[in-house]
């Protein structure tokens, strides 16, 4: 199993993300858990936020949303071309694509379900690929 950051260093990593989702809309509650993990792919090192909370879908029923972040854990950037996407046991839910450079640039994706519902996510270069 990967060590994982403390929960005070994932917060500290996390508001400058929280802040640029903030400004796109997305809000990520205080009760909020999650992990980050460094992940090598095609030469490049990447971080993957993987974050968690409770998500009321009637009176009576609870699910949960996941909200992952791709970003990469230094002054890098990440490269064009890069994809995020995440699926469920049947479809592709979200697909995100690097398409021009960006400093401090992100690539996200949420989906939600009920508690026995399982996502994919899944991370792929492909080198100034739009």
């Amino acid at each position: 199993m990967p060590a994982f950051a403390s929960d005070s260093a994932l917060r500290s990593a996390l508001r400058s993300i929280e802040e640029e989702l903030e400004n796109r809309g997305v809000r990520v509650p205080p009760e909020a858990r999650g992990a980050y993990q460094d992940l090598y792919l095609e030469n490049t090192v990447l971080r993957l936020y993987a974050i968690t909370w409770i998500l009321p879908l009637t009176p009576d029923t609870q699910g949960w949303t996941l909200l992952v972040v791709l970003g990469t854990p230094s002054d890098t950037h990440l490269p064009v071309g890069t994809q995020l996407r995440v699926q469920d046991e049947t479809q592709l839910l979200v697909e995100q694509v690097l398409e021009e450079e960006f400093p401090d640039a992100y690539l996200y994706a949420q989906v939600g379900g009920t508690w026995n519902e399982r996502f994919w996510v899944t991370i792929d270069i492909t080198p100034g690929t739009p």
